[in-house]
C-alpha cells in the first residue's frame, strides 16, 4: 500500500495529524477575528478539550491496533466541530 502515511513515515504523519487538527481551530479564530466568519463560529472552541486529549494520545506514540479507537474519536471530533460551527452560523443568522 502507498498511502500518504506510508510515504511520510510515522513521525511526519503524527505531525501532519497535529497540524491539521490544530490548524482547523486556528483558521476559525483567524477568520472570526477578521470578520470572515461570524463570532458565533467561535463555539467550535468548545471542542478543544477533546482535541487536546486526542492529539496527546496520537503524539504520544500509540501505534498498531491501538490507533483504531483514535480513528473513531477523530471522526467524532470532526462531527462535533462541524456541528458547533454550523450552530454558530445558524445563531449568527437569527440573532
Amino acid at each position: 500500500k502507498r498511502t500518504l502515511a506510508v510515504v511520510l513515515g510515522d513521525r511526519a504523519t503524527r505531525w501532519e495529524f497535529f497540524l491539521l487538527i490544530w490548524g482547523a481551530f486556528v483558521a476559525v479564530v483567524i477568520c472570526a477575528a477578521a470578520s470572515l466568519f461570524p463570532l458565533w463560529t467561535l463555539l467550535t472552541l468548545l471542542a478543544l478539550p477533546f482535541a487536546v486529549r486526542l492529539t496527546r494520545e496520537i503524539m504520544g506514540g500509540v501505534s498498531g491496533a491501538a490507533l483504531n479507537p483514535l480513528l473513531k474519536r477523530t471522526a467524532q471530533l470532526h462531527l462535533l466541530v462541524g456541528a458547533l460551527f454550523g450552530l454558530g452560523g445558524a445563531l449568527a443568522a437569527v440573532l
